[in-house]
């Protein structure tokens, strides 16, 4: 679970994907993310609640303190 220290939404870590699986022609490498479905009053329409972030992305995001790991 993560916490979004602004805005104070809560996401949980529904499951990791390869962004790039798809594809193999040009072969790319893995490149891993996480689909986070957040939660709270904050995120509207509920259809955005269902977002995708690099594992990269994240890990920057909680270095700086966006985020929040629970």
């Amino acid at each position: 679970m993560v916490v979004d220290t602004i805005s104070k939404e809560t996401g949980i870590l529904l499951r990791r994907v390869d962004l790039f699986e798809h594809t193999t022609d040009p072969l790319y490498p893995t490149l891993n993310a996480w689909e986070i479905l957040w939660s709270g009053t904050a995120v509207t329409p509920a259809s955005e609640r269902l977002q995708t972030y690099t594992e990269e992305g994240i890990t920057n995001m909680i270095g700086e303190g966006r985020l929040m790991l629970l």
